[in-house]
């Protein structure tokens, strides 16, 4: 297995990281077979520099290893530069697997600002690749979370599997058997059992989760008993996020905190959620600072409108 991280590529207005991710996929050709793409939520604050929610990317290759490591990332790293955009401040990281400093690195990553000379660091110690590839290089930060992250298994929703076509017009209330189908391993309602229903109200997308090394979706039952049950969106920032672990017999949800068995961090509970209006060119966010006004003067001039992208 290679693990691909890919964060910060985007401005307001752009693509973003997650259709970038698709491009990869779709460049890689063979080698992407059996891919899975996952956004990963990290620390979403104000003083954060961010597009729309701070989240990253990565990109499963279970035939990764198929060709020579510096052909994979020469591709990768093509694909980025060519759909860099001003402004933006890309980050790529490849590893075959994580560590405990990787795995630390992404905990304080989804709770608290960190700096590029601890991931820096902590790619160093672990033997993971990792470039900047314009801009800051700020995106480093989130790439090497993203392969923390999704490695070690429970975390992450999945904006990508390799049967999904782009753009995905499945959607709304769809059986279980085709939810199945689309390569989800487990539909579960909150208690962490197995739902025993015939259709789900996926919405506008269907996007399960990354849980135990595996495709969930999670349900839960409609505001009125005659609707469908519904697909939860568990991105780590809602007020109601979950997890479902093979080890535990439910799902963990405490006020909006993220629960991880597999060790990784928490979004802080009750954090301020803001949207601020960027004006004028983007502003870089210098190496190595760490002070809270400057960092939030800086954050909050390089975010514009809160922009979603699948």
């Amino acid at each position: 297995m290679i693990y691909l991280g890919i964060d910060d590529t985007d401005i307001v207005g752009s693509p973003g990281t997650n259709q970038l991710a698709r491009v990869i996929v779709r460049r890689l050709g063979s080698i992407a077979k059996g891919s899975i793409v996952c956004r990963h939520q990290l620390f979403f604050d104000p003083r954060v520099p961010y597009t729309s929610g701070n989240g990253s990317a990565s990109i499963q290759l279970p035939h990764g290893d198929e060709i020579q490591r510096s052909e994979l990332i020469s591709t990768v790293r093509d694909v980025m530069r060519e759909w860099y955009v001003e402004g933006s401040d890309p980050g790529l990281a490849v590893a075959t697997t994580s560590s405990p400093q990787m795995d630390a690195f992404a905990n304080r990553a989804k709770c608290e600002v960190v700096m590029q000379a601890e991931a820096r660091t902590a790619a160093a110690a672990s033997g993971c690749y990792l470039e900047g590839l314009g801009g800051t290089n700020q995106g480093i930060i989130g790439a090497l979370a993203a392969i923390a992250l999704v490695a070690g298994g429970n975390d992450g929703r999945v904006v990508h599997l390799e049967q999904w076509p782009w753009p995905d017009q499945f959607s709304g209330v769809q059986p279980v058997g085709a939810i199945r189908e689309r390569g989800v391993d487990s539909i579960r309602v909150q208690s962490g059992d197995t739902f025993t229903g015939d259709v789900v109200d996926v919405g506008k997308h269907l996007r399960p989760n990354w849980r135990s090394g595996s495709v969930v979706l999670f349900v839960e039952p409609p505001p009125s008993p005659e609707l469908p049950w519904r697909a939860m969106k568990l991105d780590g920032r809602s007020e109601k996020d979950a997890t479902y672990n093979d080890h535990s017999p439910g799902i963990g949800i405490d006020n909006g905190n993220l629960h991880h068995g597999g060790g990784h961090g928490r979004n802080r509970a009750g954090a301020e959620r803001r949207s601020i209006t960027a004006a004028g060119s983007q502003e870089r966010v210098r190496e190595g600072l760490s002070g809270r006004d400057d960092l939030s003067d800086i954050a909050d001039k390089r975010r514009g409108p809160n922009r979603l992208s699948d």
